[in-house]
């Protein structure tokens, strides 16, 4: 946060230099305020504040993704405009859109995913080198000896990505469509990469097919109306796989 705010004090940068002081100051707390949110430390409150203000105005959400889904021409409905503006409401938005910018990698086609995430897993993995070398402790997901990159990218979107999003985008219905469906396809390649290169027991195949699936019923159901069933997902990957299901 304090290197934005140098870098806006360069010659040719001074974004800020005719607000007034009060404005200044609002504006330095917003930046500083989202920046901090994007810190892992706040995530599972974050979802935990967005399923709950879903849930204290499950109606108005229910009617805004009503008007979306029926391409009404007023959408977004001044009702939810006018909640988007409330003080407090405007900040959880504020901060949750960064926070979901910072971990948007599997919500990008995959081709760019795909570098995304090996760019960031290597950069963990350069992290656990160090401290190898410094006889500290390293994590399972900075270990680059332990680590399996495919199945840290299922859980990385399973556990992390997938509750976030899915619980904005009640919300705001558009990211459905831009980030919802490709993390969907996303997950099921890093599934089927992972299938494919570490041939897990049945059993095994078979938890994490289950996995995959209650995340996949939940943005199917909410895009198309209907969940996938566990045996369909097995179906599937046993026939990619060459196995009978």
């Amino acid at each position: 946060a304090a290197r934005v705010f140098e870098l806006a004090k360069q010659e040719g940068s001074q974004i800020f230099a005719d607000l007034e002081k009060v404005q200044y100051r609002l504006v330095r707390k917003v930046i500083v305020e989202s920046i901090l949110h994007t810190d892992f430390r706040h995530h599972n409150s974050m979802v935990k504040e967005i399923n709950n203000l879903y849930e204290m105005n499950i109606d108005l959400f229910h009617a805004a993704e009503d008007s979306y889904n029926e391409e009404v021409q007023a959408f977004p409905a001044k009702e939810v405009v006018d909640f988007f503006r409330g003080d407090e409401v405007k900040k959880q938005l504020r901060v949750s859109m960064l926070h979901l910018a910072d971990i948007s990698n599997p919500m990008k086609p995959w081709p760019l995913a795909e570098l995304w995430a090996a760019l960031l897993t290597e950069e963990m993995l350069h992290q656990g080198d160090v401290e190898k070398e410094r006889g500290l402790p390293v994590g399972p997901l900075n270990d680059r000896d332990r680590i399996n990159r495919s199945y840290a990218q299922v859980g990385f979107i399973e556990f992390f990505v997938a509750p976030f999003l899915m619980g904005l985008s009640c919300m705001v219905p558009p990211l459905d469509s831009l980030a919802v469906e490709p993390m969907i396809d996303n997950l099921d390649s890093w599934f089927k990469r992972w299938r494919d290169e570490s041939m897990p027991p049945e059993e095994e195949l078979k938890r994490v097919a289950e996995r995959i699936s209650a995340v996949t019923a939940r943005g199917l159901q909410r895009n198309l109306g209907k969940p996938i069933d566990v045996t369909d997902y097995m179906t599937i990957a046993n026939s990619d796989m060459g196995r009978p299901p």
